[in-house]
């Protein structure tokens, strides 16, 4: 049995930089090495347009889930309208926690928030060059809206994700 609890973590958080050190080895490719700073670290820490909730499973991290604080008309182009957009939702040391269920417990946080917002929908962008999220997402019942190039990385495109509540 275990004892599951969620933290949100903030830049003066004692965890923070072991944070940062997950957020880097997750999807710190994705960014290239020039923008990693700005597009992971820089834009948590220093936005207030963000909130960084960490799942702790026996007083041990085992996953997070960042989410924007407004609900977003930003792809309106595609359907989605006031809609919960999660930035980032994964398990650090995935080979060690997948498979537990942690991953669903990251997902009703997510159903929880989108309540509390009272949103209409939930939306993401995976990378195709994230396959597992990309199944965990649709397993989940995120249909694609649309596929989308990456600012980051020619040649390589993300995948607009959306959860009809």
């Amino acid at each position: 049995m275990y004892t599951a609890e969620f933290c949100v973590i903030n830049r003066d958080h004692p965890l923070s930089q072991l944070v940062d050190g997950y957020m880097i080895e997750r999807i710190g490719f994705l960014y290239g090495c020039e923008d990693v700073n700005y597009w992971t670290r820089d834009k948590m820490w220093f936005n207030n347009d963000r909130i960084l909730e960490v799942l702790m499973i026996n007083d041990e991290m085992v996953g997070n889930l960042i989410y924007k604080t407004e609900l977003s008309n930003e792809f309106q182009c595609h359907g989605i309208v006031n809609s919960l957009e999660v930035k980032s939702l994964y398990l650090f040391n995935a080979d060690k926690n997948s498979g537990k269920g942690f991953g669903s417990l990251l997902f009703n946080r997510m159903m929880e928030i989108s309540d509390k917002y009272q949103a209409k929908s939930i939306h993401v962008t995976v990378s195709e060059e994230v396959p597992d999220s990309l199944e965990f997402f649709r397993k989940k019942g995120f249909v694609s809206k649309a596929e989308l190039p990456i600012r980051f990385k020619p040649n390589c495109k993300q995948y607009l994700l959306q959860f009809c509540k």
